[in-house]
């Protein structure tokens, strides 16, 4: 979720995205909506922005937020996102549950990985560097020391 709000481009895209998700035309968004054909055009191809109250009809017709529809979103977030919610709440707490699994190994994995040598030699030029685990309440939290 990374974009300005009120970018047309963006906008454009979104639009498009969840249009071509639920297999919905300009056309049946037209008649649907109430909005005339040349108003999605245009929003479609950037030529302008959709006032709030627009936004709203679109998000509650594609049952997304609106901020869906006006901010940047990578499209495997959507993915992610679109497959999680389609799966059963049974299901959902297993994803989830994985998930948590794969980050603390992943944070493990980075951790064992400064910790594997003490000291290390980068070059015959540069100075060693020594990493230590501090001993605090907080977890993966290193020091470096240059030995010269």
């Amino acid at each position: 979720m990374s974009g300005a709000l009120g970018n047309k481009e963006v906008m454009a895209k979104n639009l498009s995205y969840y249009m071509q998700k639920n297999n919905v035309t300009r056309n049946k968004l037209s008649d649907d909506l109430g909005i005339s054909y040349t108003t999605i055009r245009d929003w479609v191809k950037a030529k302008t922005y959709p006032r709030i109250d627009k936004i709203e009809l679109l998000a509650n017709y594609f049952g997304i937020d609106k901020s869906d529809l006006v901010e940047e979103k990578s499209i495997s977030d959507r993915s992610i996102i679109s497959i999680y919610g389609k799966l059963d709440p049974n299901r959902q707490e297993v994803v989830y549950k994985c998930a948590e699994e794969q980050l603390e190994e992943q944070q493990k994995r980075k951790s064992s990985l400064c910790l594997k040598k003490e000291t290390l030699e980068i070059s015959p030029h540069i100075p060693m560097i020594q990493i230590r685990k501090l001993q605090k309440k907080r977890k993966n939290e290193y020091m470096t020391s240059l030995i010269t």
